[in-house]
């Protein structure tokens, strides 16, 4: 009794009653123990081993790409994870693009592990999540994709060599094209002197898509010259007469547009695809004897605004165009038909006069842009012509004029000015070199398939590059694409005249 009533001394509260001291060491027993089943629990979760009622379903495993913030970035919808780049990390709720094919996704706080992975869509592009959308900036357009998938297409050199050759036949039927078709896989067809009639090319060019069907060819480029006046090659149809009377009457934009709209309804009605027109150069020679009465004017800005609403009548109507003849024609007292001309203005010169009819066609979207046989030593003092110039080409039409279209060779199977002074081979290989993309050979097929062999042997050896040699094709099949050629819905820039 002695020994209890001392332990009851010790716990006894001041004022209250003693409190027993096995209720306490219960307490204590009890607290324990719950603090280490909590442990346990936590344990047990760390390693995975917490039931599966206890924990949320797994994500589905995605692959991840590296990119340059210093990410790795898996599907859309997922959080970035860190990685050991030296990048400083992107702001919080962004993740980085990647390196190819990714768009920006943004979301406006941390992902949420959700029960599954979205599935890709249709095309391998996965889809978006609440709070991840792609970038409409970054997203494939349906020309975009139409290009990518033609240019996967060409799986042989052949394939992807024959997308530059725009080539003329010999004959008044389609039959007598298949050749450039078939056997050398011509991305396009020019009309030279095969028919005079709208309703014969219609027949024909019906007959050259399906023979490009059979050949398992994209549909080819289907061009002609039908300027107005002198140079219209189907003699039936209405001819809106030359551009120098056009020009001298000082018409509105909207008539210029309308003359166009006008080429373009016939040409389209009857299955061709591109006009090589309208004529930019700045006719200030009274002596040329090849453009006179092509040009609207000796006045560059009324070239230019006739030219540019032009351009947008055509292409509003369905038909690419292509301005000539870069970087102008205008001065020579020389045909380029029958030698090689040059040039003698200055580069201040040609900036004041040649060139502006040129810039304005390249801001009214022009699709093509076609180069002259000329001599511009001012811009390239190597003596050669302006279609086998880089420094033209390139540099002056590429980078100084910022043109990221089609570039068109005159024609280089029956104009002196090239023929007189290089093979088809050596030709064809120095213009694809120099920047051109598209090369128009009416040469008899022996001649055609000597550039194209030569173009092919290039390519081989690398004095073509295979990035110069994908870029040229591209700029092919972008054509095509913009006007409706591969599938996709055209998207030709123009619109309707006022």
């Amino acid at each position: 009794m002695q020994a209890q009533a001392g332990l009851g001394e010790r716990y006894r509260t001041q004022g209250g009653p003693a409190v027993s001291p096995w209720l306490v060491a219960g307490i204590v027993v009890l607290a324990v123990s719950l603090m280490a089943f909590g442990a346990l629990v936590v344990m047990r979760s760390l390693r995975g081993d917490v039931p599966d009622a206890a924990r949320p379903p797994d994500p589905m495993p995605t692959p991840t790409r590296a990119t340059p913030g210093g990410f790795t970035v898996g599907k859309q919808g997922e959080g970035p994870t860190p990685t050991t780049s030296d990048d400083p990390a992107p702001a919080p709720g962004i993740t980085p693009p990647a390196s190819s094919g990714g768009a920006p996704l943004i979301s406006p706080a941390p992902p949420v592990v959700q029960p599954s992975s979205p599935a890709p869509a249709a095309g391998g592009q996965p889809q978006a999540t609440a709070g991840t959308e792609p970038s409409p900036a970054t997203a494939a357009s349906p020309q975009e994709q139409a290009v990518a998938e033609a240019m996967g297409r060409l799986t042989t050199d052949e394939d992807r060599v024959g997308q530059l050759l725009l080539l003329a036949w010999i004959g008044s039927g389609a039959e007598e094209a298949r050749p450039a078709l078939h056997d050398l896989r011509a991305g396009g067809i020019v009309f030279v002197q095969n028919v005079s009639t709208g309703d014969e090319a219609r027949v024909i060019n019906q007959r050259l898509k399906q023979i490009a069907r059979d050949a398992n060819l994209t549909e080819p480029l289907i061009a002609i010259d039908h300027e107005g006046g002198i140079v219209q090659r189907l003699r039936d149809v209405p001819n809106v007469g030359n551009n120098w009377d056009f020009g001298a009457r000082n018409p509105s934009d909207a008539q210029a547009c309308q003359r166009g709209l006008d080429h373009a309804q016939v040409l389209s009605g009857l299955g061709f695809s591109m006009n090589l027109a309208p004529v930019l150069d700045v006719n200030n020679n009274p002596a040329n004897p090849v453009i006179g009465k092509r040009s609207y004017s000796d006045d560059p800005r009324l070239v230019a605004r006739l030219g540019a609403a032009y351009i947008k009548g055509l292409q509003g109507g369905g038909v690419a165009a292509v301005g000539k003849h870069f970087p102008g024609h205008g001065n020579t007292s020389v045909d380029s038909h029958l030698g090689l001309p040059s040039l003698p203005q200055t580069a201040d010169d040609l900036e004041k006069i040649e060139l502006v009819p040129f810039r304005a066609a390249i801001e009214a979207g022009v699709a093509g842009i076609m180069s002259a046989h000329i001599v511009f030593p001012a811009v390239d003092s190597s003596g050669v012509p302006a279609t086998l110039s880089e420094p033209v080409m390139t540099g002056l039409l590429r980078q100084k004029l910022g043109f990221t279209g089609l570039a068109v060779s005159d024609d280089m199977g029956a104009m002196k000015a090239i023929t007189d002074n290089y093979t088809p081979a050596d030709a064809a290989v120095r213009a694809v070199q120099g920047g051109v993309d598209f090369l128009i050979l009416s040469a008899e097929l022996p001649q055609q398939r000597q550039a194209r062999d030569g173009l092919l042997a290039a390519v081989k050896d690398g004095r073509i590059s295979r990035e110069r040699l994908e870029q040229a094709i591209r700029n092919v099949l972008t054509v095509k694409a913009r006007f409706g050629l591969l599938g996709a819905p055209a998207a030709q820039t123009g619109g309707a005249c006022p």
